[in-house]
């Protein structure tokens, strides 16, 4: 009977995610429309697109809100209270901009990535409105994943069965990105995992939040590598991926290497044995 009642909740969470990622297309689809009008009454095609991305992140930002205030999840258990959250997110954006550093250190050791110089102009206006977008993205992307998500399957699943399960989706969920592989969706499921552990050893979403805003901000304007199958963007370092031999950075980027599954794998290897000595020590 447990069974039964576990499974029928199992498929009410996979029913409401995807009814949710249904819903944030529509919306994704709407902020093309205000784009589409913004040209049209003579609003700069930049100003406009970026105004819609702010607006439609922010309407699915609140799209996942709400749904998990309505299922009677609340702050606490979707890791967004305030107490110690800037130092949460400043820890994050240190941990995340050193593992990015370290697949990328690792790719030019096995020839993955090529250094080719420093970029092609200073990281001004444009890149810190883009980090500030990439900024709230990521929140709704770890308020659906890592904070409404796990916290359900939480209330009947093992901690982790359900850290295992919400982190396969959300790396499922990139299946859809230009030049997917096999490899890149098991390095995000790693990650999704990573990051779901330190979720549950924090309880804070605000140092994951941060932890994903500056992995992709790392790769997209500091290395200028792909990120996650997207076209690099103008950054400070030039790195050049090198699709040849195992360690090769495809098309993808970073997320489709072995190297990231190295990094990843350690980390979550370090989280682990972190979580075991704290057990040992309240023992």
């Amino acid at each position: 009977m447990k069974s039964k009642g576990t499974i029928g909740r199992l498929i009410v969470t996979l029913v409401a995610y995807f009814g949710l990622m249904a819903l944030m297309g529509r919306i994704r689809g709407l902020g093309g429309t205000f784009v589409q009008w913004s040209s049209e009454l003579g609003l700069s095609a930049s100003v406009a697109k970026g105004v819609g991305s702010l607006c439609v992140s922010l309407l699915m930002v609140a799209l996942v809100v709400l749904y998990a205030y309505a299922t009677g999840l609340r702050s606490r258990e979707l890791g967004l209270g305030l107490r110690g959250a800037i130092g949460r997110y400043f820890e994050g954006v240190v941990i995340s901009v050193a593992m990015i550093g370290s697949i990328v250190l690792l790719g030019v050791a096995t020839g993955g990535v090529r250094f080719e110089g420093f970029g092609r102009g200073e990281l001004g206006a444009v890149e810190f409105v883009a980090l500030m977008l990439l900024a709230v993205l990521n929140v709704r992307e770890e308020l659906l994943f890592r904070g409404w998500m796990l916290a359900d399957m939480k209330s009947y699943l093992p901690v982790g069965v359900a850290i295992a399960a919400s982190s396969v989706l959300f790396g499922v969920g990139h299946l859809s990105n230009p030049h997917v592989t096999l490899l890149a969706i098991v390095n995000l499921s790693l990650l999704g995992i990573f990051w779901a552990l330190c979720f549950q050893r924090t309880g804070s979403l605000w140092f994951v939040m941060a932890m994903h805003s500056f992995w992709n901000f790392t790769q997209s304007y500091v290395v200028g590598l792909p990120m996650s199958g997207m076209a690099s963007r103008r950054s400070l370092l030039e790195f050049r991926a090198v699709d040849e031999g195992l360690f090769a950075t495809d098309r993808f980027g970073l997320e489709g290497s072995f190297s990231m599954t190295v990094v990843v794998g350690v980390a979550i290897v370090v989280v682990l044995l972190l979580g075991a000595r704290r057990d040992r020590q309240r023992r």
